[in-house]
């Protein structure tokens, strides 16, 4: 049975803070999971969560499934077996204990729905009657194409009373500001798959809307790359009024993600720019969903897509298969320069 503590960790400052105050022996692993479940969803209706797991390159099958509490918390059934194909190792985990059912409804397939990517630091912590392994937790959950950004800690009970165990996780709560999360990383990867995103032209009067976002993000990027004068030119070459003349001219794309304005986009011909994402959906696959839909539009023309690449997007541009074909320089005042790339993508046939 798992006995296990997660915790929300408000930012990557604060878990390199946590993980640096405890002077423990940290070791590095890097991990990737698959989550599986049968095509009619029988083990999420049981609550089961079947996952394989790379750590480090090896790979591990595992099960899980609710289990009673231990002084408030919830403890899991947790089987796990090595193997890198679920259902071939569906029989191992079985023979470990785990519910006979599983065997019986793997039986009819399974499908891969979600998963994540993420570096674990573990370190096994002695404790006045009790052991504990400490994993602080830094990645993305993936799901449905989209990619949210997760830090979190989990403190898991190895030995001992379980008590002492809970109250030293209880106690890093107080020490970091750390919530508890009572999601599992399946469950907050699985909400992934459900999202509902829209693409849409901007209309005149959400104009100040757009302008409000590519504000903020710009304030939230560009002075960790550029001088103040680079990042007062950004705001002043996205004015109120310049937005407003693009909404007009039917040139302004909006990504809505559940409800919510996630991003931005501009295009005219086949140049696309003004690419800005709200900081709230920062890291989560909305430039790139924006850019898929413009790049399909502009393929299906038979031309090549031109962007303008900001120092932070240039990388960006970069993995989605754009090459620069010039780089360019603008220079401001104080004698601060702006260095930008011209980029392009073309597509064969």
């Amino acid at each position: 049975m798992e006995l296990e503590l997660k915790y929300r960790v408000p930012c990557r400052a604060v878990l390199e803070q946590l993980v640096a105050g405890a002077a423990l022996e940290w070791r590095e692993i890097a991990m990737e999971t698959v989550y599986y479940d049968t095509p009619d969803r029988a083990l999420g209706a049981r609550r089961w969560t079947l996952r394989l797991r790379r750590e480090g390159g090896v790979p591990v099958l595992c099960c899980k499934t609710p289990g009673g509490t231990v002084h408030g918390v919830q403890a899991r059934g947790e089987w796990e077996c090595p193997g890198d194909d679920p259902a071939a190792g569906i029989a191992r985990l079985v023979r470990l204990g785990a519910p006979a059912e599983l065997a019986e409804l793997a039986a009819d397939g399974l499908v891969p729905l979600c998963g994540a990517r993420f570096t674990r630091r573990a370190a096994r912590v002695r404790l006045d009657g009790a052991e504990a392994e400490l994993a602080a937790d830094c990645g993305v959950l993936t799901g449905g194409g989209w990619a949210m950004p997760f830090f979190e800690l989990e403190a898991e009970h190895k030995a001992g009373d379980p008590a002492v165990s809970i109250a030293c996780g209880e106690a890093l709560v107080r020490r970091y500001g750390l919530e508890a999360e009572p999601r599992s990383k399946f469950q907050r990867a699985f909400a992934l798959c459900g999202r509902e995103a829209v693409c849409v032209q901007a209309a005149p009067a959400e104009a100040g809307a757009v302008h409000d976002l590519v504000q903020r993000s710009i304030q939230a990027v560009y002075p960790r790359c550029y001088p103040a004068q680079a990042v007062d030119f950004f705001r002043a070459l996205h004015s109120p009024e310049a937005i407003a003349a693009d909404v007009a001219a039917g040139e302004v794309l909006l990504l809505r993600v559940d409800g919510s304005l996630a991003a931005t986009a501009s295009r005219r011909g086949h140049h696309v720019s003004r690419l800005y994402v709200d900081p709230a959906w920062a890291g989560q696959g909305c430039g790139g969903y924006l850019m898929d839909r413009l790049e399909a539009e502009i393929a299906g023309e038979g031309g090549a897509a031109r962007v303008e690449a900001s120092l932070p997007a240039a990388h960006f541009y970069e993995r989605r298969g754009y090459r620069t074909i010039a780089h360019r320089s603008l220079p401001l005042a104080d004698g601060a320069v702006l260095v930008y790339e011209e980029m392009e993508k073309a597509w064969n046939g």
